[in-house]
């Protein structure tokens, strides 16, 4: 997913949560839509933390990103989906990681 794929679908979650708000009269309702969107966003960005190694592009170390970073650089627009700009210690600079995801 690109980052103007994840900007379109920020846009239109946030045009589909007005418009709820609009249909839906009840404010409770609402605030539980909401609710309900974090929710799902932190179930699946904690599976990817869980589940994932990151590997350097140019040195193939393998690290494990931390729930907080994850959350950090999935609001970051430089970064994509499945790789991640993080300081590698074997390269002593930030690199460029790709994401494995792991069969358990």
């Amino acid at each position: 997913m690109s980052n103007s794929t994840r900007l379109y679908s920020y846009i239109i979650t946030l045009v589909s949560m007005s418009i709820l708000s609009k249909i839906i009269k009840n404010p409770f309702l609402v605030f539980l839509c909401l609710l309900l969107y974090f929710i799902i966003l932190w179930f699946l960005l904690s599976w990817k933390t869980f589940n994932a190694k990151w590997v350097c592009d140019e040195c193939n170390k393998n690290i494990n990103i931390s729930f907080l970073k994850n959350i950090r650089s999935f609001f970051s627009f430089k970064n994509k989906i499945y790789y991640r700009k993080v300081y590698c210690n074997r390269c002593k600079e930030k690199k460029w990681f790709r994401c494995i995801l792991e069969d358990k």
